[in-house]
């Protein structure tokens, strides 16, 4: 069980909250990171769609308000990848990133076999992180601006 994690912020990606567990652990080791918040070592962060929800939310620590469905739809893109999807492969998706496996996750929602392509690097807005930085004392990324074709900060109007 982790004796802390942080709490994510409004829009905060879940790969971005692994991260900041990580800086604030001190654990320069990427897979000992992994293994604290997963309770294994047989997880990866992913930037979409991460699996092993249930494993985080259960590895909490105690006395934690975060929640399956609080990290599934304000932290993850699973909300984007399932807004026109089915009700039963919607909850197929739910189901697999909830988990511990995950690995029919990406064949699912079609991202194998698309056109659009997810970015190959993370976006950010240099404004939008200034404010973070002064705000907050750090940064995170947000996933709005991880869909695909959001190029521009709807708030700042400015290219990512």
């Amino acid at each position: 069980m982790m004796t802390h994690f942080p709490y994510p912020y409004e829009d905060e990606l879940l790969y971005s909250v692994i991260s900041r567990y990580g800086i604030r652990s001190g654990n320069t080791s990427h897979k000992a990171i992994l293994a604290d918040v997963f309770g294994s070592e047989n997880f990866t962060a992913c930037m979409e769609l991460q699996p092993g929800i249930r494993r985080i939310v259960q590895n909490l620590p105690l006395g934690s308000t975060i929640t399956e469905e609080q990290l599934l739809f304000r932290n993850t893109m699973f909300l984007f990848y399932t807004a026109f999807r089915d009700e039963e492969q919607a909850q197929f998706i739910r189901n697999e990133m909830l988990g511990d496996h995950g690995r029919d996750i990406h064949n699912a929602i079609g991202l194998m076999s698309s056109t659009v392509k997810p970015h190959s690097y993370f976006q950010y807005c240099p404004l939008c992180n200034e404010t973070d930085l002064k705000t907050l004392g750090e940064l995170y990324w947000r996933r709005l601006f991880q869909i695909p074709g959001v190029k521009i900060c709807v708030k700042h109007g400015v290219w990512l």
